[in-house]
Order: structure tokens, then sequence, then C-alpha cells
């Protein structure tokens, strides 16, 4: 009679990625993995955030989770360009809304798009773009990090 142990481990062998990927189409095990960890990851997320009442889901963490499950090996989804990258796009977010004189307003969709929520969205991009180059460390979804940091896509002022 069987303790299950070697049971259960063949069962979790047989669910790898690899092993699944040589019995069926590459295409539905990429995606059934993409969905799987994508609602995982941010769910949890989004329930941290909502038992911790902190405003810790942002827009650009969808393409986040996206470049980490479909593209995993790639440069732009290794946990130190991610890193970087969004605190360089937060950063240069608040930094722009700072300098354009925007920190007191209210969020751009309320409010309406002036020429400052211009200058600061753009210089925002710039130098998040910029200095993601600089430092080697591109990320692409942190350019939407730059946009959650109060220069129009935030909820309140």
């Amino acid at each position: 009679m069987s303790n299950g142990i070697p049971t259960v481990l063949s069962v979790l062998r047989r669910l790898q990625y690899p092993e699944l990927e040589s019995r069926f189409p590459r295409r539905a095990i990429a995606a059934l993995f993409a969905l799987i960890n994508g609602f995982l990851s941010i769910g949890l997320m989004a329930a941290a955030a909502h038992l911790a009442d902190i405003p810790m889901i942002f827009p650009s963490l969808g393409p986040t989770a996206f470049l980490f499950f479909y593209t995993p090996m790639a440069p732009a989804a290794s946990p130190r360009n991610t890193l970087i990258g969004h605190f360089i796009g937060a950063a240069c977010g608040w930094l722009s809304v700072a300098a354009f004189g925007l920190l007191d307003a209210g969020p751009a969709l309320a409010t309406g798009v002036t020429w400052q929520y211009v200058g600061a969205a753009s210089t925002a991009l710039g130098f998040t773009a910029g200095l993601m180059v600089l430092v080697g460390a591109p990320h692409p979804p942190a350019g939407a990090t730059m946009r959650s940091s109060r220069s129009g896509c935030s909820r309140q002022a």
C-alpha cells in the first residue's frame, strides 16, 4: 500500500509547463499559463490593496503581469528592470506634476486637460524613457506608471 506521496509527485510533474507543452498545443498552454497567473497575481495584489486600504493597483501592472507570464525570459520582464522602471516612472510622474504646479489639482479626467497637464505628461514620459535607457533597465509598462502618479489618471487629488 502506497502512502500517496509518489502519486502526488507524479501528478505534479505531469502539470509542469514543459510536460504540458509536450502533450498539448503550445499556444493553448501559454494562454492558460498567462490567464491563470495573471488572474492570481493581480487578484492577490487587489485583495491586499483592499484589505490594507492602500492603492497598490495601478494601470501599468496589467502589462507588467503580461510580460512576466508571456515572455518571462525577456529583459523587460526581469525583476530588476521591473522594479527600477516602475520606480523611475513613479518618480518622474510625481516630479513632473510637482514641477508644473499640479500637486493640488484634480485629475485631468475630471477637471479637463490643460497645458500644464500636457507639459507634465510629456515631461514625465520623456524622462521616464530616457532614464530607463540610461540606467539599462527598460520596462515599457513603466511608461504608464508615470501617468498614475497624479498626472491625470488618479481618482482623487
